[in-house]
């Protein structure tokens, strides 16, 4: 995840992802490109995990200013600013 450690910004998607601590656990990080592609196409698209119709910022990037973000439910991608205020969805490993 590149841009966790990218400045002392808060606000960084990643950085709020990284820093998460819920329900006990403290490992969670912001999902690729691919991976919200696989959460729209096996949940989203069954009406499971309680996504909202709004685009979801990715860990993905694009380039030095510019990251990729995933549509739901219809499974778009878009990369635009980092500085963008869209969602996250954060995810645990296993």
């Amino acid at each position: 995840m590149i841009y966790v450690a990218q400045g002392t910004n808060t606000n960084y998607a990643a950085r709020r992802s990284y820093e998460l601590e819920l329900n006990g656990y403290d490992d969670w990080y912001l999902p690729s490109r691919k991976e919200l592609a696989l959460m729209a196409t096996n949940l989203a698209s069954y009406g499971l995990g309680n996504f909202v119709n709004d685009l979801y910022h990715s860990s993905s990037e694009f380039d030095i200013t510019n990251s990729w973000y995933h549509g739901f439910p219809d499974g778009s991608s878009f990369y635009f600013w980092k500085i963008f205020d869209y969602r996250i969805r954060s995810i645990r490993y296993f």
